[in-house]
């Protein structure tokens, strides 16, 4: 306790000695010093000091070595007066030194600059643009219905293939064989480019002419097991056509509509341009689908690179597409449909007095023409005249001048792939996809194939009717943005960045 109070009462003893103490500090102290005898001690050598300091001002020289040290102690505070002593913040019973003021100075300028720093960091943070995101919950399915949507309008596609599209994969059987086998190739007479093109050119024109009701099969290797369904099909030219889904198991029958497919001669002509622009086509007569007479038509890459890559059997009566399979490059099956049995009705019937609900339902609601490709682009949409290998064929978005949703088609007669695009935020991936390492996405499995995940603002899913490979291909092409969480450091930047923006103007 004797001991805190010397310290407490060092700035005392130096101000009494030069008779700077007020009358209440000096009755304190000299009530201290009757019973403490080193700080009386303490007064001596300051009394001491303070003479010696008075005989130099006075002209008598002061002792060398106590000049010395004095000023060593002091430093740059060597000439200011001892009695303002008491107002300097230094350590009890220390006298002043440069050292000590750099050091205090230094961490002020430290406070005043972290203090600073703060203030820019907290307004920057402050003023950073909030991503108000809307909550995506798996869009995959929406991606599946839209890509369906799509090829209900193709030339070459079945109704019972667009309708596996939107089922869901634990719908479809899967098993180590199909539930019906491919039909035989064709071993007739051989066709030349210019007659093989000539019977899928039938098969385009007649697609919504040939009315009928039959049996199609749908068959998809996937994963070591081959998915599998049958669809029961109506169609009426001018109408449209009703499906019959037939899940596995004891679950009930999904029936839908599909409405009549908009044809357009200069898609379809598109459409088989490509076809024939990519790859060389060959026939054969003398084939058997369902128990009628058919063409068969291959496709198979100009330079030979591959086998056959995809096959059209082709009613010889009536030009209806009676079955259709697309392999990968090494020649096992991607998908096949077609019919088990069918019979060619004509007239209409009175199926549609009882609509069904819609098989598909678009999310985007404008068609677009290719040449907006710059402007989504412009706006911060990928969009590409090309993806994989494959051209882009359709362009859709949503309504209003800033959709929220772009849809994009590529195709190269054979395979098709689909990317759609929604601003938003991915908050679930659909529970039958599991996360591929590979392809830092959210892989579902089906008759057509989805690959889901987040790339900045933006939720990409790509869906196709193709191989694995492809699927690969188009997803490495696209956009895999940073995570929508920035940085504290990020923020603070982009806020900043605001500020200067609204400044400058």
């Amino acid at each position: 306790m004797k001991r805190r109070t010397c310290q407490r009462l060092a700035e005392f003893r130096s101000a009494y000695v030069d008779g700077a103490l007020g009358n209440q500090d000096r009755e304190s102290l000299l009530a201290h010093l009757v019973g403490c005898e080193a700080c009386r001690r303490e007064v001596e050598d300051l009394r001491r000091v303070r003479d010696l300091l008075a005989a130099v001002r006075g002209g008598s020289a002061a002792p060398s070595e106590l000049t010395r040290r004095l000023v060593s102690i002091a430093g740059a505070e060597a000439t200011a007066p001892l009695w303002i002593r008491p107002f300097r913040r230094t350590r009890p019973g220390a006298l002043p030194n440069a050292r000590r003021t750099l050091r205090l100075r230094t961490t002020a300028v430290t406070i005043v600059l972290g203090s600073l720093v703060a203030t820019a960091g907290g307004i920057g943070y402050a003023a950073a643009p909030v991503l108000d995101l809307t909550d995506i919950k798996d869009p995959s399915g929406r991606a599946q219905t839209e890509f369906a949507s799509v090829l209900t309008q193709f030339p070459l596609a079945t109704d019972a293939a667009n309708a596996a599209m939107v089922t869901s994969a634990t719908d479809l059987t899967g098993a180590a064989t199909p539930v019906v086998g491919s039909p035989d190739p064709a071993w007739g007479r051989q066709l030349g480019s210019v007659e093989a093109l000539t019977v899928l050119e039938r098969a385009v024109q007649t697609a919504t002419e040939v009315g009928y009701v039959g049996t199609q099969v749908v068959i998809a290797p996937r994963d070591g097991s081959i998915l599998s369904t049958k669809v029961a099909v109506h169609f009426e030219p001018g109408l449209g056509s009703t499906v019959t889904i037939r899940p596995t198991g004891d679950k009930p029958s999904i029936e839908r509509l599909v409405g009549k497919r908009a044809t357009s001669r200069m898609i379809d002509r598109e459409l088989l341009s490509l076809l024939s622009r990519n790859y060389a086509l060959r026939g054969a007569t003398d084939a058997e689908v369902a128990g009628r007479h058919a063409t068969m038509v291959e496709a198979v890459r100009r330079d030979l690179s591959s086998g056959v890559l995809a096959r059209w059997w082709v009613d010889n009566e009536t030009g209806l597409l009676l079955w259709s399979e697309t392999y990968d490059r090494s020649g096992a099956l991607t998908l096949a449909s077609g019919f088990s049995h069918v019979q060619i009705t004509s007239g209409q019937d009175s199926f549609l007095n009882h609509l069904p609900p819609s098989l598909t339902t678009s999310v985007t609601t404008a068609t677009l023409t290719l040449s907006h490709v710059d402007d989504l682009s412009s706006h911060g949409w990928f969009c590409s005249g090309e993806l994989a290998g494959l051209s882009l064929v359709r362009l859709r978005t949503g309504a209003g001048a800033e959709p929220a949703v772009v849809h994009m088609v590529y195709s190269d007669g054979v395979s098709t792939v689909s990317v759609f695009e929604e601003r938003g935020r991915l908050t679930a991936p659909s529970p039958e996809a599991r996360w591929d390492n590979d392809l830092q996405a959210y892989v579902r499995p089906g008759a057509s194939t989805s690959a889901t995940w987040q790339s900045g603002d933006t939720v990409f899913t790509v869906v196709t009717d193709g191989p694995a490979a492809l699927l690969a291909q188009a997803v490495q092409a696209l956009p895999h943005g940073k995570t929508l969480t920035p940085t504290t450091i990020e923020r603070v930047h982009a806020g900043w960045v605001r500020i200067i923006e609204r400044i400058v103007g």
